[in-house]
């Protein structure tokens, strides 16, 4: 590596170890193959996938590369540090709204007791306080990918859809504050001690006044986004053989943002209808990359180069912001060792307000039919509890010219899988 080269890695290093910040949704992880080595691809993607991590790849690619087509690429990730699936679902089960309901109702018809409907609610107490807080990111993408390597003009045509969504259980005050009311009314009905709130009660004719219904909700933001480009990749020899790829690209946003009610919350939901804003829009990704020599590779990406922001139903924004990237890699014809390091701090859209900056590294041990893949990536920016490591594997097949790839990655907090299938001369 000349000085010169030298220079130029170690000042874009540096510069990835600064602290930029960007509300933006996570740099993502877009194949199997990059989710398997860690999230590497900035210096170390194939052609097949160049232009999801860093198009000027495409005019550094192996002479024996010819062209590549994924048809198609699928993943998906979901981020839940608190559980929360779990604990909704139990909720669910329970039924403990219903329960209340009906155990005041049988108070009142003389079917329950004072201590059996205060065990009742203290039941739905606990079950909302088991919600209170939390909050779930899940993110589903897919993707068609057309590559055409070459030094004087590499060609990529993509077209990717990405879902992000944030699920948030919004436990109010004013629920917790009327259903301890109850339990306190009930519990003096019932021994004759403690404060009651006659507001609730009827003390002549001694029945309780019709439960009043629940604020709490289950909250879901998100968007969809649609993009469709071509990358354009140039080798230049005056800059020292460095290359340089833009993706100009067409973006489809659609916003959701919606509210329902704890009992009804329905993780699965699609956000439609009244609950939707549509915007048409543009941006474009732009990438370098230099071939130090027959082993060495690095690299430097920035996504989305424009910022853009749009609107909910709700009024809440959603942050489309550049995300940065550097990596180097070192490859052999059995071996692929990869470095990336996000230059900016991203930030989820979701209610998890996760933030994540990643070092991340990825190994490939290439024979030829059967790739196996190793990776790790540390995220720079965990707060408090949250687990910072996620370790990741995964296989590749490679049978004349057509191979499926299979990546999966995980830890305490969050699970990860891709899925490709794609044709590669």
């Amino acid at each position: 590596m000349n000085k010169s080269l030298r220079f130029i890695f170690i000042s874009l290093l540096s510069f990835a170890l600064t602290t930029l910040t960007a509300h933006a949704a996570s740099f993502g992880n877009f194949d199997p193959r990059s989710l398997a080595m860690g999230g590497t691809g900035v210096s170390s993607a194939n052609i097949d996938h160049a232009t999801y991590y860093n198009p000027a790849l495409l005019s550094i690619a192996d002479e024996d590369d010819d062209f590549s087509l994924l048809v198609p690429t699928v993943g998906v990730r979901a981020f839940d540090p608190e559980e929360l699936l779990d604990a909704l679902e139990a909720y669910q089960d329970g039924q403990y709204e219903t329960t209340f309901n009906n155990a005041i109702n049988g108070y009142n018809a003389g079917n329950t007791s004072a201590a059996d409907a205060a065990t009742a609610t203290e039941q739905l107490l606990n079950g909302l306080n088991s919600l209170s807080g939390k909050a779930l990111d899940i993110e589903v993408h897919g993707g068609v990918n057309l590559a055409i390597p070459s030094k004087s003009l590499g060609i990529g045509v993509l077209a990717q859809f990405r879902a992000m969504a944030g699920i948030n259980l919004n436990v109010t005050a004013a629920d917790t504050n009327l259903i301890q009311r109850y339990i306190d009314t009930l519990v003096w009905l019932d021994t004759g001690s403690g404060t009651p709130d006659l507001t609730l009660y009827d003390s002549g004719s001694g029945d309780f006044y019709d439960p009043a219904g629940l604020t709490s909700s289950a909250n879901l933001i998100g968007a969809y986004i649609l993009e469709g480009g071509v990358a354009l990749s140039h080798e230049f020899d005056f800059l020292g053989g460095i290359s340089i790829g833009i993706v100009p690209k067409t973006v489809q946003v659609t916003t959701f943002d919606y509210s329902s009610a704890v009992e009804q919350a329905d993780t699965d939901g699609d956000g439609s209808g009244a609950n939707e804003l549509e915007y048409s829009d543009s941006n474009i990704d732009v990438g370098i990359a230099k071939k130090l020599n027959e082993n060495w590779k690095v690299g430097f990406v920035t996504k989305n180069l424009i910022s853009k922001e749009y609107k909910t139903v709700l009024g809440n924004t959603i942050e489309i912001k550049p995300q940065s990237r550097v990596g180097i890699s070192h490859h052999t014809n059995w071996t692929v060792f990869a470095l990336d390091v996000d230059v900016t701090e991203n930030e989820s859209i979701g209610y998890t307000r996760e933030k994540t900056r990643f070092v991340a590294l990825g190994a490939e041990l290439d024979f030829s039919l059967l790739q196996l893949r190793l990776g790790y990536r540390h995220n720079l920016s965990a707060e408090g509890d949250a687990e910072a490591g996620i370790a990741s594997a995964g296989v590749g097949l490679y049978i004349l010219g057509l191979h499926l790839d299979l990546g999966v990655a995980g830890s305490d907090d969050e699970t990860e899988a891709a899925l490709q299938l794609g044709i590669q001369f």
